[in-house]
C-alpha cells in the first residue's frame, strides 16, 4: 500500500503536530541510515551515527508514550 512507509508516517505525526519539524528531520536521517544499512552502504555511516539513531528512537519512544 503506497504512502504506509515510515516517511509518510513521519509526515503525517509531523503535520499532526505530535513532533516538530525540527524532530520530523531528525527521523528522516534516521531512515537514511537505516536504508544505507539494509543497502550495504557501510561506508557512510559509523558506529557513532548508530548509537545516535537507538538512543534517539528510544527517548522519542519514551517521550511520545
Amino acid at each position: 500500500m503506497p504512502g504506509t512507509g515510515i516517511g509518510a508516517v513521519n509526515l503525517a505525526l509531523a503535520k499532526a503536530g505530535v513532533y516538530t519539524a525540527m524532530r520530523q528531520r531528525q527521523v528522516d536521517v534516521w531512515r537514511e541510515l537505516r536504508n544505507a544499512a539494509a543497502h550495504g552502504d557501510y561506508a557512510t555511516y559509523g558506529d557513532a551515527e548508530v548509537r545516535a539513531m537507538l538512543d534517539g528512537g528510544q527517548a522519542l519512544l519514551a517521550e511520545l508514550m
